[in-house]
């Protein structure tokens, strides 16, 4: 009779708490555990879990959607027992105060008593699969942690080993600041105290550390490492006292960019400067690595290499579009390439094409739109390439009409589908230059149709976008359009800095 009463009680505890444990004999409660909450890093939901059996999920309270892979890779965890009885994971108690647990993947929960009878249970979170009708939606109107937005100059964003992370670049009086940043859920930002590592590097005397970024600097993940790639120092010293990078030009001093810029970590903390001993090969020979030397190029990953291509050079007092087209196997070295176009001469709508969307998708890289020599109706392309190989490119269709002309879009991609954000057409009408249409979608790469977005998202051109997992996060952009020939950064852009999540499906 106490048996079956215990196990009424127990039963009416499930019932409430959403969780249910087992008597296996004896007339006293059985090892186990009653109930289980899981809190993604800096949320204030939780999620409440059901033990079934052997396995713990939040079948009846699932993640939502938009709940970052790096949030749940710190959650908290908090369990109750049955009476007697110990929740660990990994060896460490877990209480009704909690323990982090990275949940990205079923972990294993034990329930012990003092008398070593134990029982072992599966923790897996289940995150929802659809978005009823709201898979698009604002999560902030500004970036929690970045510098003042009126001194930031550039930013760009990617997801590595778990985390988002930012190389920022603001002004402060006369300083040029090369900052990086952190975040879990995508919100809110930390600025990482970043460590270099100066083996082989030649350091002004007294200097004991170099920073890392410059204007127009990408981040980029391959093999392991995240790369940050290229950048212009421009407008101030840096923190060590280094001046700003100028020459003399025609009516005095002006941007200078002579130096390739390459740092890689393997822990987003401790940074390598991958410029020292490496080669760049072009054509028959090794050249200066100061050939490299570019800013706001694009990158994709296809097939163990990491690619660039274009991008911003400075010369004869101005920026000018860069014919820079190159590929990485170890992410030191690199080696200079021409992309062919079947039927065409070398280089023809690849690498001189800047402000185009550059993207792996499918086995393939792919170059959609942008524009030849400098920005102008007449110059813009409407082409969509492909290459197997990113030497040899096929031209696989034209853009449709709404998409003509366009640049300044991003594409993230994942094995089965591909999305286009944000860009500007650069045509010729009674009102000159329009924003694109802010959304588009395919399944080949070559035919597009449009997504609607929200009536709140604001237009704009050069969005930060980064995918991680299910979820497209948009970061900022640029909602003036363009007015110069080469689409570079100008002081007149109009950057937003909200943050946007999009199902990708």
């Amino acid at each position: 009779m106490k048996k079956n009463l215990w196990i009424w009680g127990a039963a009416a505890c499930c019932m409430l708490l959403g969780a249910c444990s087992e008597d296996e004999g004896g007339g006293t409660p059985a090892v186990g555990i009653l109930n289980v909450s899981v809190t993604p890093a800096q949320s204030t939901v939780s999620y409440k879990c059901v033990v079934n059996d052997r396995l713990i999920e939040n079948t009846n309270d699932s993640v939502q959607w938009d709940v970052t892979d790096a949030a749940l890779s710190n959650a908290t965890v908090m369990a109750t027992a049955t009476i007697g009885s110990v929740v660990y994971y990994n060896g460490e108690p877990v209480s009704a105060v909690g323990i982090q647990v990275d949940v990205t993947n079923p972990v294993t929960l034990e329930a012990r008593d003092d008398a070593g009878n134990t029982r072992v249970y599966t923790l897996k979170v289940v995150r929802a699969t659809t978005a009823g009708n709201e898979d698009m939606k604002i999560k902030s109107s500004v970036f929690n942690g970045f510098p003042a937005k009126e001194s930031i100059v550039d930013y760009d964003m990617a997801y590595f080993n778990g985390k988002f992370y930012a190389i920022v670049t603001s002004v402060s009086g006369d300083m040029e600041n090369y900052q990086l940043f952190s975040s879990l859920d995508g919100l809110t930002w930390q600025e990482v105290a970043y460590q270099t590592t100066t083996a082989g590097v030649v350091l002004p005397e007294g200097q004991t550390g170099y920073v890392i970024g410059g204007e127009g600097a990408r981040l980029a993940v391959f093999k392991d490492k995240m790369y940050v790639l290229g950048g212009a120092r421009t407008k101030g010293a840096d923190k060590f006292g280094n001046a700003a990078e100028v020459s003399d030009g025609w009516f005095g001093p002006t941007p200078s960019l002579d130096e390739w810029r390459s740092y890689s970590t393997s822990d987003g903390v401790t940074f390598s400067c991958d410029t020292v001993g490496m080669k760049y090969i072009n054509g028959d020979a090794e050249q200066p690595k100061r050939w490299l030397a570019t800013t706001d190029m694009e990158v994709a990953v296809l097939n163990g290499r990491l690619y660039m291509k274009s991008g911003i050079q400075y010369g004869y007092g101005m920026a000018q579009t860069s014919g820079i087209y190159a590929y990485t196997e170890n992410g030191k070295d690199w080696v200079a390439s021409r992309p062919m176009v079947e039927g065409s001469e070398p280089s023809v709508g690849v690498a001189y094409t800047r402000g185009d969307a550059f993207f792996a998708f499918k086995g393939k890289l792919w170059m959609i739109g942008g524009f030849k020599s400098f920005a102008s109706a007449n110059n813009m392309t409407s082409a969509v390439y492909s290459s197997a190989d990113g030497n040899v490119w096929t031209e696989e269709g034209r853009l449709p009409e709404n998409m003509s002309g366009m640049m300044g879009m991003k594409v993230v991609a994942n094995d089965h589908v591909a999305y286009m954000f944000g860009g500007q057409n650069v045509v010729e009408t009674e009102n000159g230059n329009v924003f694109a249409p802010q959304m588009f979608r395919s399944e080949d790469g070559v035919n597009w149709e449009p997504v609607e977005v929200p009536a709140s998202f604001t237009a704009r051109r050069r969005a930060r976008v980064v995918l991680q997992e299910n979820a497209a996060w948009l970061f900022g952009g640029i909602t003036s359009l363009n007015t110069n020939s080469y689409a570079y950064l100008a002081d007149g852009d109009v950057w937003t800095y909200d943050t946007w999540v999009k199902l990708i499906k």
